[in-house]
């Protein structure tokens, strides 16, 4: 959202509107949209960050976690109250670590936790979503083979780190 080129204009508007909204991101590009952000009170961060920083940075590329996390801090710290959530998506590369994660972000002071679990479809649910797709829309469909690739959990690994998560009595929601 951050790179549409009519942000600024879109931000004012919703601030006259008064448009409670939800705008989800990868954090890359807010730092430079503080200035803008920080006294807002209708939008609502949720800020998608793949694990703690050597699981993030494995994901998304060095540097990007502490990028996105030094852009929240600051955004904290000079924003009246901005809503900031996080959806942590797990994977098989940051299952080990959600408890961390979590830690981490309570100490960052988000004010909420959504640990997703990560979904792919095989090829077979790959030809049934095509031909739904085509039959009741006429349209073909490509979005989808971006979610076409092997994904094995770690169940075990991710029933540990949930219950631990689940024991613990937590400042913030955390849900998954």
């Amino acid at each position: 959202p951050f790179s549409y080129h009519k942000f600024k204009d879109l931000v004012l508007l919703i601030e006259k509107k008064k448009l409670h909204t939800h705008i989800c991101t990868n954090g890359t590009l807010l730092m430079e949209f503080i200035p803008l952000l920080k006294s807002t009170r209708y939008i609502h961060l949720i800020v998608s960050l793949d694990g703690i920083k050597e699981d993030n940075d494995l994901i998304r590329g060095d540097g990007v976690y502490d990028s996105v996390v030094d852009a929240i801090r600051k955004l904290r710290k000079e924003s009246k109250g901005i809503y900031i959530g996080i959806q942590h998506t797990i994977m098989p590369e940051n299952v080990s670590s959600m408890y961390q994660f979590c830690k981490d972000m309570v100490k960052l002071e988000v004010d909420w936790i959504l640990l997703n679990p990560c979904w792919f479809i095989n090829d077979k649910q790959a030809e049934k979503y095509v031909a739904f797709i085509k039959k009741e829309y006429g349209a073909e469909p490509r979005a989808h083979k971006g979610y076409m690739i092997s994904y094995k959990p770690d169940t075990d690994a991710f029933a540990e780190q949930y219950n631990k998560i689940k024991k613990e009595k937590w400042p913030i929601q955390i849900s998954c």
